[in-house]
This record gives structure tokens, C-alpha cells and sequence, in this order.
């Protein structure tokens, strides 16, 4: 049976952030990752809509 590991909402927004204050905990931990990775819509839909989440807005930052 292959292996997965499933990506919730907190992790992808701190791999995703470079200023997040878990980026590299994130970054460290999902490269040490061999197997495939999952998610689903709701996790990137609820990431997207973070107050965190995904912006251009470098003031947010």
C-alpha cells in the first residue's frame, strides 16, 4: 500500500508564506517528505481566504 500525507490548511499557508513565523519549520518538514502529497478544495479555498492568505498586498506582510 503507498504511503500519503495529507496537507491541512496551516502547513500550506506557512510553506507558502515566506514571513509566516512556521516557513521554515514548513519548508523543512515537507521536504523530508518522499510520498505523494494531498489536499483538497476546502483547504486551499479556506488558505485563500486567511487573513494570511494569498495577497499581493506587501503592506500585510
Amino acid at each position: 500500500m503507498t504511503r500519503t500525507t495529507i496537507l491541512d490548511t496551516g502547513v500550506l499557508i506557512a510553506y507558502l508564506m515566506p514571513k509566516d513565523k512556521f516557513h521554515a519549520w514548513a519548508v523543512s518538514q515537507l521536504s523530508q517528505i518522499s510520498t505523494p502529497v494531498l489536499t483538497n478544495e476546502a483547504v486551499i479555498t479556506e488558505a485563500a481566504s486567511s487573513p494570511k492568505g494569498f495577497t499581493t498586498d506587501k503592506k500585510r506582510f
